[in-house]
C-alpha cells in the first residue's frame, strides 16, 4: 500500500507518483516530455500511519513520465516499488510494485491531479487477494510562504477484498531558510470490511522537518494513528507512534 511519500520526505522528492504534498505548476519550457526518477532509503515504510515492513527499513524507488498537452495540462504515468513485510504467517510477499497514471494541471497558484493507481504485490499468495486499485484526486494551492494539498481516494475493492475504501487527507509544507522545510498532514481512512482489512477505520497524522541539497533530501518524521494495539492487525505495533528517517534522491 503506497504511502504518499511527500508526507515522509517533507518532500524534496515532491511529485514522485501520488504525493500528498503541494502540486507544482506545469513547466513553461518548450520541452513537452519530462522524465524523472527517485530512490530512497527509509527506516520504516509508513503508509497512512501504518508500517508496511514490520517496522523494518525499506529501499524504494521509481520513475515518472509527463507529457505536456499545453502549458497548463499534462498526461503523466509512472511506477514505484518498495520491499514490504506484512508479518503474515505462511505469506512470503516481500515486494510492492505500483503503477499509476492520469492528468495533471495548473491554473495560477492552483494545481490538480486526477488519475488512478494500481497496487500490485508480485509473488503474493493468491488466497490473500492483495492487489487493488484506487481512483485518486488532488487539489493544491501554493501560498508562496506555505502550500496546502487536499487529497481524496476511493477503491471499490480494497486490499484483501475488504470492500469499499475511502480516504481523505490534508497535507502542508512550509519552506524555511537554507534548504529546510516543515511538513505535516492528517488523514482519515474508512474501510467497509474491517475484519478482512485488519483494523477499524482510522485517523493518522504526521509532522516533520526536511533538508534538501541539490538532488538529495533527508527528512525526520513523527507519525501516529488513533488505533490501539488491540485494534491493529491482531495486536501488532504497526499502528503505533514512531519516528522515521528517510534519505532520498530525485533525478
Amino acid at each position: 500500500m503506497r504511502h504518499y511519500t511527500t508526507l515522509v520526505w517533507g518532500l524534496g522528492g515532491l511529485f514522485v507518483a501520488w504525493h500528498a504534498g503541494p502540486i507544482a505548476a506545469q513547466d513553461a519550457s518548450s520541452e513537452r516530455l519530462t522524465l524523472s526518477g527517485n530512490v530512497a532509503m527509509t527506516s520504516d515504510y509508513i503508509w497512512r500511519g501504518q508500517s508496511q515492513t514490520n517496522t523494518d527499513p525499506a529501499i524504494q524507488g521509481g520513475f515518472d513520465a509527463a507529457y505536456k498537452l499545453n502549458d497548463s495540462l499534462a498526461v503523466y504515468a509512472g511506477a514505484w516499488g518498495s520491499n514490504v513485510d506484512f508479518g503474515t504467517e505462511g505469506d512470503d510477499t516481500d515486494l510492492e510494485l505500483d503503477t499509476y497514471g492520469g492528468l495533471q494541471g495548473s491554473l495560477g497558484n492552483w494545481g490538480w491531479k486526477l488519475g488512478g493507481i494500481y497496487y500490485n504485490y508480485p509473488g503474493h499468495e493468491k488466497g490473500y487477494h492483495y492487489p487493488y486499485g484506487e481512483v485518486v484526486a488532488q487539489l493544491g494551492y501554493d501560498f508562496k510562504v506555505a502550500s496546502l494539498t487536499v487529497q481524496g481516494a476511493y477503491s471499490p475493492e480494497f486490499f484483501g477484498q475488504s470492500g469499499d475504501e475511502y480516504h481523505l487527507a490534508l497535507a502542508g509544507s512550509i519552506p524555511l531558510q537554507a534548504g529546510f522545510s516543515l511538513t505535516g498532514g492528517a488523514g482519515r481512512t474508512w474501510v467497509d470490511d474491517k475484519l478482512a482489512w485488519g483494523t477499524p477505520s482510522w485517523f493518522d497524522w504526521n509532522t516533520g522537518i526536511s533538508y534538501s541539497y541539490k538532488v538529495f533530501t533527508i527528512s525526520a518524521l513523527y507519525t501516529d494513528t488513533d488505533l490501539g494495539k488491540h485494534e491493529c492487525f491482531g495486536g501488532t505495533n504497526y499502528c503505533d507512534a514512531t519516528g522515521v528517517v528517510t534519505v532520498s534522491a530525485a533525478f
